[in-house]
């Protein structure tokens, strides 16, 4: 038997007999859900630096979710986008721009002096008789050619454990600086042109007509030049929210399904909607859920709850449109 093969069988074994298994329900969206669930109590159990058995039992769930989902076996779990672990990790994943959870998938931008970065974070999740843990996967992706970098090619990759107590943000980048004091370089002309830009991180990166300076000044030319820096840094937040919205509106449909990631109350985040209405500003939208029925004094089957009839009011930055 090949070492991957015994490693797969060792994990599907250790799976198999884990007291988990009990607790994820047979129906496909509802185990999506509880994924979802122990994707938010792991990152807060990182970021929080404490309650690593609480971590690593989650970790077991997350597994247990995919072993499930995949037939009873994690081989072949990630064949191809339909497969139980592209599934889960595709339903789980954050909207582009946000910074991810430690244990969700997500694309954002970062900037380090003055250097624009797309980056690309992948979690990994490991659970074994041999060791429970999580690791990440960082993309660092140039946004213009001119500008220094870590990599000729304009990509690197980078396998590494996780930072408790910072976020992904953080965490990319001090790896990042770290490369840059390594092997500071510029993308070369021969290899790539600037890299196209995704629609979505648009709106995060500085446009042209803008630039980064850096510079020693007297105090009373600092503090105009800080004034100046002040309006354009509101002027582009603006614009970047502006873009974020008409981008939302333009992907938000009646009869979408959505996952709340923003809200006053704390029972409510992860719940997924379906919307109902939509303005320019904000949509309405009910709870994913079945109606439910009752047998009346008569005999007879009537409606219980509708969850068609609550429906609340979001805003676009609110939601996350699930495929």
């Amino acid at each position: 038997m090949s070492t991957a093969v015994s490693i797969i069988s060792n994990i599907n074994s250790f799976i198999a007999n884990t007291p988990e298994l009990t607790s994820i329900p047979d129906d496909q969206q509802t185990a999506l859900l509880k994924a979802y669930e122990a994707v938010r109590i792991i990152h807060a159990t990182i970021i929080c630096n404490d309650n690593i058995p609480l971590r690593e039992q989650n970790i077991i769930l997350h597994r247990a979710i995919e072993w499930k989902l995949n037939g009873g076996t994690l081989s072949g779990s990630r064949k191809d986008q339909s497969s139980a672990g592209y599934l889960i990790e595709n339903y789980c994943r954050c909207t582009p721009g946000v910074i991810p959870m430690w244990s969700q998938r997500g694309e954002f931008v970062i900037t380090l002096k003055g250097i624009q970065v797309i980056v690309k974070y992948t979690p990994s999740f490991f659970a074994s008789t041999d060791q429970v843990k999580i690791h990440g996967h960082f993309e660092f992706i140039a946004v213009k050619k001119d500008e220094p970098f870590i990599s000729e090619t304009g990509y690197k990759s980078h396998f590494d454990n996780i930072y408790p107590g910072k976020c992904v943000d953080e965490a990319a980048v001090i790896i990042f600086s770290s490369y840059l004091k390594e092997k500071k370089t510029h993308v070369s002309n021969k290899l790539s042109q600037d890299s196209p830009i995704p629609k979505w991180a648009k709106p995060y990166i500085v446009p042209d007509s803008h630039e980064f300076v850096e510079a020693i000044l007297p105090r009373h030319q600092a503090f105009q030049v800080k004034k100046w820096a002040n309006e354009a840094a509101k002027k582009l937040t603006d614009y970047r929210n502006a873009e974020i919205i008409k981008h939302q509106r333009e992907i938000i449909k009646v009869g979408s399904r959505c996952r709340i990631i923003e809200t006053r109350f704390p029972k409510e985040l992860g719940n997924i909607v379906i919307i109902s209405k939509t303005s320019e500003t904000c949509v309405f939208a009910y709870d994913d859920k079945p109606v439910r029925y009752r047998i009346n004094a008569r005999g007879r089957k009537v409606v219980a709850s509708d969850p068609k009839c609550v429906q609340s009011l979001y805003g676009y930055d609110q939601l996350q449109l699930l495929q």
